[in-house]
């Protein structure tokens, strides 16, 4: 068994990665800003767990949210210049003849449909694929899903009272889109009122499938029955069954963070985030708290895919690379893994048939910029998602929550 005990650090964690700080003494955690966690209204303050880190993995942990960035307003903004003297050199293995593109939104804050440029957002979060090969967006201030086609023609799909605050999306074999909201009603949440919705993707129609479950933003559909879900603020994995409408536990310990592979409750996750199904049928998530991309079974078994709890960025092999908040992983038809790395500020993709992790985009400053992948810059990237023949990139490039003007869906172009 594999097993590395969670890194307690004051580093600053973009995008609402506030982490929870175990001292010898005593317990403190930080509050997010913008998208805020446990308050009533749209941005209250939230309290982490925070506690030591014991056999187990210890109970403190990453405190998630959508929101909240170390940066300062402008065009190009660096969150990391806190860390900048003491981080080492990063390892860049850029791969040539990547562009990088705007699809739709810009920085103007709205809810205005049209095309392109002309197309508003309000701090976009996630995208999926549709079977139609359009995207649905996950427009998270808005309280809107949005549907923008291959040609960046923006329409809104879902508004409806109750549909609060959207993050995890996902298609069922049939072709059925499920949706998670963090909040349940217009006026208040916290990290237990996450909603489950099915979307009527020809009406937009969201119809509740259970509400208090958490917040379970990362999302596979396993079967047209099964749901993986994964918790970011509680740190385990389930499967939802929506038929019975009932969970079970797939792997960790509710509330218990840290980083330990093993099978069933011996896991540990710290920050259980974005998820993606590999073509084995087993699941890839970010774990965020632990810079790392983990894997788990059907049955439960969970192992490390790359990271060493250590945030860096390091391209290389498996074992040699690092990763810093990674936010949500997205999978092609032969297995290689994409990898929305926020606290780098870049695209990662890793081969785990050749056993090595490159860059795709992203020059490792935050901003915005279009252009060559390794000239590029992503502000708050977050959910991402690919073509199956692993081409074309789609990522929700927000704002994290915070008053910033950057409301984009980027389109990523391979060679």
């Amino acid at each position: 068994m594999r097993k590395v005990e969670p890194i307690m650090t004051t580093r600053g964690l973009t995008w609402g990665l506030l982490a929870a700080v175990s001292f010898a003494a005593a317990a403190s955690a930080c509050g997010s800003s913008g998208n805020g966690n446990a308050a009533a209204g749209a941005g209250g303050s939230s309290t982490g767990t925070g506690g030591s880190a014991g056999a187990t993995g210890g109970t403190g942990g990453a405190d998630v949210d959508a929101g909240g960035t170390g940066g300062t307003a402008g065009a190009d903004v660096d969150a990391d210049t806190s860390d900048a003297a003491d981080a080492p050199a990063p390892v860049v293995d850029q791969i040539p003849g990547v562009t990088v593109s705007t699809l739709a939104g810009s920085s103007t804050q709205g809810a205005k449909d049209g095309t392109g440029a002309d197309a508003q957002f309000n701090n976009p979060v996630n995208v999926i694929i549709a079977p139609t090969g359009d995207l649905i967006v996950a427009d998270f201030d808005n309280a809107l899903l949005r549907r923008v086609t291959t040609a960046g023609v923006v329409t809104t799909l879902t508004s409806q009272s109750g549909f609060v605050r959207p993050f995890g999306l996902a298609y069922t074999p049939s072709g059925t889109l499920i949706a998670e909201t963090d909040w349940n009603n217009p006026n208040q949440g916290d990290d237990t009122t996450g909603a489950l919705w099915s979307v009527n993707i020809a009406t937009g129609a969201a119809t509740l499938i259970q509400a208090n479950l958490g917040r379970p933003r990362g999302l596979v559909a396993m079967s047209a029955s099964s749901l993986f879900m994964a918790d970011p603020i509680a740190h385990y994995l389930r499967l939802y069954d929506l038929t019975a409408k009932t969970s079970s536990t797939l792997a960790g310990v509710a509330g218990v963070s840290g980083f330990v592979d093993g099978s069933g409750a011996n896991a540990r996750f710290n920050g259980s985030y974005g998820s993606a199904k590999l073509p084995d049928g087993n699941v890839v998530l970010a774990d965020l708290g632990n810079d790392a991309i983990r894997m788990v079974t059907p049955a439960g078994v969970v192992t490390t895919v790359a990271g060493d709890g250590t945030p860096g960025m390091v391209d290389g092999s498996l074992s040699e690379a690092r990763f810093d908040s990674p936010r949500d992983v997205a999978v092609d038809a032969a297995g290689r893994i994409y990898v929305s790395d926020n606290g780098n500020h870049r695209i990662r993709v890793i081969d785990v048939a050749a056993g090595t992790v490159r860059t795709v985009a992203g020059k490792g400053t935050q901003g915005y910029q279009d252009g060559a992948g390794g000239d590029a810059q992503f502000f708050g990237q977050e959910g991402l998602d690919v073509t199956s023949d692993g081409k074309t990139i789609y990522v929700a490039d927000g704002n994290g929550g915070d008053p910033y003007p950057y409301h984009r869906i980027r389109k990523i172009q391979l060679p």
